[in-house]
Order: structure tokens, then C-alpha cells, then sequence
């Protein structure tokens, strides 16, 4: 599995009267389980298809789900960003959307999900 990386962003500005130095950084960890859903080269992510997911995250918060809702971080290049959350009803409508793209799924810490396994998260 690979490491997050951080996103750390530091500003200076001066103003008449005001100076100062800002610092705006990512100190969320990730949440499990989450799916990585990554753009790369070869399965590029389509527009389209992230336009259909924050349907997907809107619908999810109607959800009455017992399960623990399932994070959706995106990564292109060395940049990771958290799209929303997904109830578990909304899993395998996920993982068809996407299919065509690399999808790696975490259930905690230690334990990696990949291909058939990603239905784990699924309701």
C-alpha cells in the first residue's frame, strides 16, 4: 500500500498595517475503510463518472445503514483529496462505475482489499 501524502500549503502576506505568515495543512488522517480511487495514464477517471458520484454521496446521507460509511479518497499524481463518504447500499454502485479504473479498497490499517474483495464494504 502506498503512503498519503500531505498536502501542506505556507503563505506569507503584508498588508499595510497587518503582516503575517499563513499555514494551511492537511492534518486529517485517512478514515477506514476507504477506496483510493486513482487516475492514472491507463485508467483515466472521467468527469463524467465524479459527477455521478456526488449523487452517489447525496443519496448515502438518506441512508439508514447500520455499516460504517465508506471514505472516497481521490489521487492523481501525489495529490490525494477526500471526495465524501458512501453508505454501504451505495458500494456496489461504486465499484461498477469505476470499474474500468484502479480502485484499491483499505478495510483498516492492516488489511487491503483488491478485486473481488471490495464487495466486503458493500451491504
Amino acid at each position: 500500500m502506498q503512503k498519503l501524502e500531505v498536502y501542506e500549503d505556507e503563505r506569507s502576506f503584508a498588508v499595510e498595517g497587518i503582516s503575517g505568515k499563513i499555514s494551511k495543512s492537511l492534518k486529517e488522517g485517512v478514515s477506514y475503510p476507504f477506496f483510493l480511487l486513482e487516475n492514472t495514464k491507463e485508467h483515466p477517471v472521467q468527469l463524467n463518472r465524479l459527477q455521478v458520484l456526488a449523487n452517489l454521496f447525496n443519496a448515502s446521507q438518506n441512508s439508514n445503514s447500520s455499516l460504517t460509511p465508506v471514505s472516497v479518497y481521490y489521487k492523481d499524481g501525489e495529490k490525494v483529496l477526500k471526495l465524501g463518504k458512501l453508505g454501504s447500499r451505495q458500494v456496489k454502485a461504486f465499484l461498477r462505475l469505476f470499474s474500468d479504473n484502479s480502485i484499491v479498497g483499505m478495510f483498516d490499517k492492516d488489511t487491503e482489499l483488491r478485486g473481488e474483495y471490495l464487495y466486503v464494504l458493500s451491504e
